[in-house]
């Protein structure tokens, strides 16, 4: 873009390119071919712009000679002596552009280094202002107003994207020689280094990391399209999981699930090769009720599978990054998550924490109010007064709340509804109850219903707290299983049409399934 030219029409297309003079790894030896598929620690972990960026370059004097709407600008930092007659800045030449506003090119690392550590810095504010979790700032939500390095980490990758382009490689045979008494290598190195241009593309990956940060969609907001899930805690003993099991509504390439998990690690030993010292890994569990008719036996197998994701899209557990991301964009529908911390190696703890770490995690979330949000919302909302503005619990809120309560019992029951809302089934009343129903006592009480009417009034996408389990960790999960699924069996009609391929294990089991049978 040019200095002056309108964000309308300035396209930066380069911002998701990869430049091939760029930096990169992989962090253990960059002459050895073979370390990345050795140790795989990704490095960097982050990429953002650092060619040509242009940014403010204040010398923090304002001159006050010319007409205001000319003039009277910021003047940029200069290192010649030349001083502009007009607005008495200094400047390079009298066509710079010094001469009429504050900002200068930049670029390296000391650019792209400041735009994350001033990503980081919005994060921290976000959630300092208690923005987390309604979306709007909140002083009162102080839950997060000092966040770990950890969490802040965890929030950065989470929202990265990925870029594209090419990069430079040489691959040595063997690493070259540089004497201490020269400034680089020598050119005769034999022999020569293989010269490849490799796709940046896959990340994560040694040479963007997991991609660069956008903001938008980690820091939720009340007019966001996902929600937002964060976690700071810790696991006392190797040996156990953390488990966060929740409802979601489906995934996509358009609203993937993200699940992004980091840890401060302890130091390393110097010289280690795999310098990670306590060992956490980071899993997803999509589960799914899946019905296969077997034409040739009669029977249906019905089973719950579970489909595991293991962090930084491995095969099975990562060894090597105290940061672990899970991003699922195929697509699916409403389903529960589970989202597995796992404690394999921990040799050195915290006295009384163990090892803590941070959680994100974001997508297409089940919303806590999801039923009523579904449910026909012009003529309920303005019986209940949930048609007023987001505050607190207004004179509307509390006429609503004895509205419903047709008996009269200080507290609103699923006949309440069900009476009070024609063509309201009794099991939908139910439903609707037990969805506002926080202290699960089977009624909502006045402090639930201002909750209920100022979520519903915001149209917030706040889910509900995920199921929270510490337990030892699965043997399934120490074995690296990728599939687990729980079979069951039931008779079915031999007419009964196809619903699925089958695989060699399915038929595997409807064979053992008929010989339990026969052997009873």
């Amino acid at each position: 873009c040019e200095l002056r030219e309108p964000l309308a029409t300035c396209i930066p297309s380069e911002i998701n390119n990869h430049p091939a003079s760029s930096s990169r790894g992989p962090a253990l030896n960059s002459y050895d071919p073979e370390a990345i598929t050795r140790v795989k620690r990704i490095k960097p972990e982050l990429t953002a712009p650092g060619t040509w960026v242009i940014s403010a370059n204040s010398d923090g004097a304002i001159p006050s000679t010319g007409p205001p709407d000319e003039y009277q600008v910021m003047c940029g930092k200069a290192t010649a002596t030349t001083v502009d007659a007009k607005t008495g800045c200094t400047i390079l030449t009298s066509g710079f552009y010094s001469n009429k506003t504050a900002a200068s090119v930049g670029g390296g690392t000391s650019v792209s280094a400041a735009l994350v550590a001033g990503a980081a810095l919005l994060v921290r504010q976000y959630l300092a202002d208690g923005y987390y979790p309604q979306g709007s700032a909140n002083a009162s939500n102080a839950r997060f107003d000092n966040p770990s390095a950890a969490l802040v980490k965890a929030m950065l990758v989470s929202c990265a994207s990925p870029v594209s382009g090419n990069t430079v490689k040489k691959t040595y045979k063997y690493e070259p020689y540089c004497d201490s008494t020269v400034t680089a290598c020598p050119d005769w190195v034999a022999p020569p280094p293989v010269v490849s241009t490799p796709s940046v593309a896959g990340a994560p990956n040694y040479f963007q990391g997991f991609g660069r940060p956008v903001l938008k969609d980690v820091l939720y907001f009340t007019d966001s399209t996902f929600s937002l899930v964060l976690v700071e805690n810790a696991i006392p003993e190797p040996g156990l999981m953390h488990t966060y099991t929740f409802p979601i509504l489906g995934t996509s390439e358009t609203q993937p699930l993200r699940a992004t998990m980091a840890w401060t690690d302890p130091p390393g030993a110097p010289g280690a090769e795999n310098v990670l010292v306590n060992n956490l890994d980071l899993l997803v569990q999509l589960s799914a009720v899946q019905t296969i008719f077997e034409p040739n036996l009669g029977i249906s197998i019905t089973r719950q599978v579970m489909t595991r994701f293991w962090g930084n899209g491995g095969a099975t557990r990562d060894m090597a990054n105290p940061i672990e991301h899970v991003q699922i964009s195929m697509d699916n529908t409403e389903t529960n998550v589970t989202v597995v911390v796992t404690a394999i190696n921990m040799p050195v703890k915290k006295p009384g924490v163990g090892q803590a770490y941070a959680l994100v995690i974001s997508g297409n979330l089940r919303p806590r109010y999801h039923l009523w949000m579904a449910t026909t919302r012009s003529a309920l909302l303005a019986r209940v007064g949930a048609t007023g503005p987001p505050e607190a619990d207004d004179e509307a809120t509390v006429q609503g709340f004895n509205y419903v309560d047709l008996f009269k019992r200080g507290a609103i029951s699923p006949t309440d509804l069900a009476l009070q809302f024609p063509g309201m089934s009794e099991g939908r009343a139910r439903n609707l109850v037990t969805e506002a129903d926080l202290d699960k006592d089977g009624s909502l009480q006045l402090d639930e219903w201002i909750e209920l009417v100022m979520a519903m009034r915001k149209g917030t996408r706040v889910p509900a707290d995920p199921v929270f389990l510490e337990d030892l960790i699965d043997p399934s999960i120490l074995a690296g299983q990728t599939i687990v699924g729980n079979a069951t069996f039931s008779a079915a009609p031999r007419t009964a049409p196809r619903t699925a391929a089958h695989s060699g294990g399915v038929l595997l089991l409807s064979l053992l399934a008929v010989c339990a049978s026969l052997r009873r």
